[in-house]
């Protein structure tokens, strides 16, 4: 799949969190086929797009998800894209959602009051949770309920009441919105969804997972097309719902960073340099450097340099004739084997990888050199004396070995003495192997927006 042009010349990516619940082994109503696996099945592909999410909550009980909820609202940040999706079965009652857990018992009563009350103790407010999430003031929230499907009470008192058209209304879902927040039903309020037998996805899951994984596409016109092709697809008997009143253009589920510029193979470079930054001699002072080693330049063309005799980092924007030190970014502690980050105006740093003495366990590092920090906060380093690089995801107590760590060699899986990486648009990793005295190469295996 080809990514589309992201207007605007640099993507800003988000973390983005997604909290999946599929309920449809039901010990006491109607049971449904298609909820579990269309958890599954979303979870795995919103993982395969960079998603922070963990296993899709498949049929879980009233308390178990009270807790699940409280832990995954608590876990939003203010800069975060929030992705909500329950599948299971729903109801209205006197204008609010109601979502219906494992455990969910029959209403009991045909008293309106009386079932206020049940529903309030024994199901889940959808209003509720869409409201805790805007709490937490996410970048957007993307709230999808798939649990238009077919449910009618034992208590047909109350569900001749219902469908007969008096205050509380049962069928479907009543609709919702909310500042922020783009809000999206199987079909319309009101209105039921087939859960076919026949097929292993709900209608609306069918298109959600062909097009949730375009890269670079609006979700508003990814949803815009799943409600295109489910009405295609079921004669317009089923019409998706959706609600807009999004704060923020262009919101991306699976964003990825435009390519940078091919340069012509026949370019060349003035000859002689100019002097950006140090170039006062050797010293401490804020225009001086002492054996500067490793170098970021941002889209501003500010750097960062690891100035190493001075055992800091200074940051020196372009035209400046003196640096700063900060406290801020990512260094790698070379002499203690560990990397430490320093938050912005901070006075301390803190351990992020290795700090556990030398050695070549996942918990240990050996004379750190190179380092590159993702979006995610997600760290690649190179572990010199053990010949490998490794990566630490943001929060992790051990990392993972990307390449190397076949021991000190020359092969193409090996490295000697590697000091320096980087990683280009595509995520393809080069490796400065200092012994060798060569740059290796390491292509990425496509694992996300390429669906």
């Amino acid at each position: 799949m080809t990514a589309k042009a992201v207007p605007g010349a640099t993507l800003r990516l988000r973390r983005r969190l997604a909290l999946v619940i599929g309920i449809g082994d039901y010990e006491n109503v109607s049971k449904l086929k298609s909820s579990q696996n269309d958890a599954k099945e979303l979870s795995f592909l919103l993982q395969r797009i960079g998603f922070i999410i963990d296993q899709p909550q498949l049929d879980k009980k009233l308390a178990q998800m009270k807790q699940i909820l409280v832990d995954f609202e608590n876990s939003i940040q203010s800069n975060d894209v929030v992705l909500f999706y329950f599948a299971g079965h729903g109801m209205q009652w006197e204008d609010q959602n109601y979502l219906m857990l494992k455990d969910f018992s029959d209403v009991n009563t045909a008293d309106s009051k009386a079932a206020a009350e049940f529903l309030k103790m024994n199901a889940i407010n959808a209003h509720d949770i869409l409201n805790a999430l805007s709490a937490r003031k996410p970048y957007a929230i993307i709230f999808l309920l798939d649990c238009c499907k077919n449910y009618s009470l034992k208590n047909l008192n109350l569900d001749k009441r219902a469908l007969n058209g008096s205050d509380s209304k049962l069928v479907g879902l009543t609709g919702m919105h909310k500042t922020g927040s783009l809000i999206a039903f199987a079909c319309a309020p009101g209105k039921l969804a087939d859960d076919s037998p026949e097929e292993q996805n709900s209608l609306f899951m069918k298109h959600l997972l062909k097009h949730i994984a375009t890269p670079n596409e609006n979700i508003v016109e990814i949803l815009r097309d799943v409600v295109h092709e489910v009405m295609k697809d079921s004669n317009s008997k089923q019409i998706p719902f959706m609600s807009v009143q999004l704060s923020h253009k262009n919101i991306y589920m699976c964003e990825q960073a435009p390519v940078v510029s091919i340069i012509p193979i026949n370019a060349q470079w003035s000859q002689n340099g100019v002097t950006v930054a140090g170039g006062h001699g050797r010293g401490d002072d804020t225009n001086q450097l002492n054996r500067p080693w490793g170098l970021f330049v941002d889209d501003d063309g500010t750097m960062f340099i690891t100035d190493w005799y001075n055992e800091r980092i200074i940051q020196w924007k372009m035209g400046d004739k003196n640096g700063q030190v900060v406290a801020g970014g990512h260094s790698q502690d070379n002499w203690n084997h560990r990397v430490m980050k320093w938050n912005k105006g901070a006075k301390e740093g803190i351990v992020v990888a290795g700090g556990q003495g030398e050695g070549n366990a996942l918990t240990q590092l050996s004379y750190p050199k190179g380092l590159f920090v993702d979006t995610w906060g997600t760290i690649y380093v190179v572990d010199a004396g053990n010949d490998r690089v490794m990566r630490w995801p943001k929060g992790a107590k051990e990392g993972t070995v990307l390449v190397g760590g076949n021991g000190k060699g020359q092969e193409a899986n090996q490295l000697s003495a590697p000091m320096g990486l980087s990683l280009d648009r595509h995520g393809n990793l080069y490796v400065v192997d200092q012994q060798n005295h060569r740059v290796q190469q390491f292509s990425i295996k496509q694992t996300h927006c390429d669906a």
